[in-house]
């Protein structure tokens, strides 16, 4: 016998004085780049902390400030691409950044700056011994426009450690794509799909991958230009304790960059 039903009458939104284009938002008038802080695309794994008490599953990419999640496949647009070096604590030693080249310098923890100057390219922690990872890890970070996604999801980085190979394989593919097509970076759109691993020693995780680029709308290279500009000219802020998550559960680890 099927379940009895209850009919839901769907109510369309009113509009209201907030959503009217061109009004500006008020309440926000003190507003600033110090507030703003933009969240990373997390993969959710086997020991992601966000997994406990909640209805979010492996496997699943979220945004790392809303946990709101992702459907799969993400159509996205690259805004740019940033590097940096990061080399976290031992979650066991209560986690965070030891020490960090961001770029901007965080605040948060020692921050060389460029990740690809001398004192980054010829420290012991950044290298190579014996096919192991090295202690610091290396990212190449795309704050990125998702399509389709709700305002509050819509602009995101998705960040991909090196020391993961299948990863760290996708983001160096990315850029390599971008590079190849004409244009700006953000006049093509990509494909993010988030699957299952195993690396040599039997461990399986979850990792991204990237298709390749085709052609977008006019209206969504004018958003992401937008966003390019707004990226350039504010000192916009990233949350740093989300971007853990995406080096966790690394790749073949015996095969380096």
């Amino acid at each position: 016998m099927p379940k009895p039903t209850t009919a839901v009458t769907k109510v369309e939104p009113q509009l209201t004085p907030a959503t009217i284009e061109g009004q500006p938002a008020k309440g926000l008038e003190h507003f600033s780049s110090e507030d703003l802080i933009i969240p990373y695309m997390v993969i959710m794994q086997k020991l992601s902390p966000q997994l406990e008490d909640s209805d979010l599953e492996e496997g699943q990419l979220v945004n790392s400030i809303t946990l709101a999640p992702y459907d799969l496949p993400v159509l996205f647009i690259p805004i740019q691409l940033t590097k940096q070096r990061r080399l976290w604590k031992d979650r066991a030693e209560g986690g965070g950044m030891q020490c960090a080249s961001i770029g901007k310098g965080s605040g948060l923890v020692p921050d060389v700056g460029d990740c690809i100057a001398e004192i980054c390219v010829k420290c012991p922690k950044n290298q190579w011994t014996d096919g192991n990872p090295p202690e610091c890890t290396f990212y190449r970070s795309y704050p990125s426009l998702v399509l389709g996604a709700e305002d509050l999801e819509k602009l995101i980085v998705i960040s991909f450690p090196e020391t993961n190979k299948f990863t760290g394989g996708a983001g160096k593919r990315l850029a390599n794509m971008a590079r190849g097509s004409i244009g700006d970076i953000f006049s093509r759109m990509y494909t993010l799909n988030c699957t299952q691993k195993q690396n040599s020693k039997g461990q399986k995780f979850y990792a991204l991958s990237v298709d390749k680029p085709s052609k977008i709308h006019e209206d969504d290279y004018k958003q992401a230009l937008s966003y390019f500009d707004m990226l350039k000219s504010m000192n916009v802020s990233y949350h740093e304790e989300g971007v853990k998550d995406t080096a966790e559960e690394s790749g073949d680890e015996e095969t380096p960059f």
